[in-house]
């Protein structure tokens, strides 16, 4: 909009100062030193907003992150016990397959790899959900503000899987290594 001179020179005006990068003990003088010079001036140090904005949003990634962590534990005493039913259940395959002439430690790898594409297929089909839904969360919520951190999803994955398979390991080795004779009773 252009204006003729003379129109807007007696209205009320404001003024933005923008100061950066002054040590904290600058930044309180040079406040000081503008609030002598005018009395009705606001100050707003953005440093200490963006400091508190931070620390806030640091404190809610560590609780997020413990709670991510107490969910894993959790999953993994349900991943014990779905296992251990499961391998109540096959308790008959296991004898049949005994019964036949399979050493114990075929049965053990055959049982195994079983649980560990189980494993797999969970890990990878719950990883995409995580994917999908924190894409979904990130577009509603902070306007689409989202990357994917390949390097710790594989991590996450890996572990989630060697970790499947190790309960998988502890749960099942006693029943394997049972008689035919125990497995009949």
């Amino acid at each position: 909009i252009t204006i003729q001179p003379g129109v807007l020179e007696d209205a009320p005006q404001s003024y933005l100062l923008e100061i950066k990068k002054l040590p904290f003990s600058e930044q309180l003088r040079a406040q000081d030193l503008v609030v002598e010079k005018f009395s009705n001036i606001s100050i707003i140090n953005v440093t200490e907003l963006v400091e508190k904005i931070m620390n806030m949003f640091s404190t809610m990634s560590i609780a997020i992150k413990t709670m991510a962590i107490l969910c894993i534990i959790v999953g993994f005493f349900v991943i014990f016990s779905i296992i251990q039913n499961q391998v109540r259940k096959k308790q008959y395959d296991i004898l049949l397959m005994k019964s036949f002439g399979m050493k114990s430690s075929n049965v053990f790898y055959l049982f195994l790899n079983e649980f560990l594409l189980m494993s797999l297929l969970a890990t990878v089909v719950g990883s995409i959900f995580s994917l999908i839904l924190g894409n979904f969360l990130s577009v509603v919520f902070f306007e689409g503000i989202w990357q994917i951190d390949w390097e710790y999803l594989i991590i996450i994955m890996s572990t989630m899987t060697v970790l499947t398979v190790f309960i998988v390991f502890i749960s099942t080795f006693k029943i394997y290594n049972k008689p035919i004779k125990e497995l009949l009773e």
